[in-house]
């Protein structure tokens, strides 16, 4: 098996492209999303009112099954068309397309047949990005909790900006957890399999199987 896979065959050319997806998704959705994360994390932490109700409109998201959310999210890029062999007579464009509508731009084919392989990573980017959020905002929340209060007054009364507070005091004192999350967020990534057939379907591509298919799926599958 490992043979087949290393030196070609009907096989070969499938191992390499989800293998690239993969490292893709790992290694580009992970950063932005725990970067995200602690963003909407300091602010929520400097709002007081309301603060409970707006951390579980965030953490939501993580109870919900990731193939339904995959399906869920798909319907706000996929192209209806009226007639399949005619995809510029549509029924709807999508909720993505119908807002960049509203500033003059044409509806753009994101993942639906023969749609570019950049429209394709940016559709299971923002995926990505997205339904990690949650858990990443719950613990870095937390962490920020811990954070002594004197470090904040110090900064205060030396005139140092928000900018500042945020690189020189916030991010080293929790980047023990910034560094969890990176690191299972990795991991997370690199098993991805619901998600891509929640948005792609069964054949982990738009146009062609396994075009956006990853190891985990490429395993299943062989």
């Amino acid at each position: 098996n490992f043979k087949q896979v290393i030196e070609g065959g009907i096989t070969a050319a499938d191992f390499g492209v989800c293998l690239k997806n993969t490292l893709i998704l790992a290694f580009i959705s992970v950063p932005f999303s725990t970067m995200v994360a602690l963003l909407i994390s300091v602010a929520l932490n400097s709002i007081k009112a309301l603060q409970k109700a707006y951390q579980t409109i965030f953490f939501l998201p993580y109870l919900t099954n990731a193939l339904a959310m995959g399906a869920v999210f798909a319907t706000f890029f996929n192209i209806v068309a009226s007639n399949p062999m005619d995809p510029t007579t549509y029924e709807t464009a999508g909720l993505v397309n119908d807002f960049l509508g509203l500033f003059g731009i044409d509806p753009i084919n994101w993942m639906n047949a023969g749609s570019k392989p950049w429209a394709n990573y940016f559709v299971l980017t923002v995926y990505s990005i997205w339904s990690g959020l949650p858990f990443k905002i719950l613990i870095l929340f937390s962490a920020l909790q811990n954070v002594g209060k004197q470090y904040y007054d110090a900064a205060k009364v030396d005139g140092a900006n928000k900018t500042t507070v945020l690189t020189k005091i916030t991010v080293p004192l929790i980047s023990p957890m910034i560094s969890y999350l990176i690191i299972t967020g990795v991991m997370g990534a690199m098993k991805s399999y619901s998600s891509i057939v929640g948005i792609f379907g069964s054949a982990m591509g738009p146009t062609s199987d396994y075009e956006m298919g990853t190891m985990v799926g490429y395993i299943y599958s062989m």
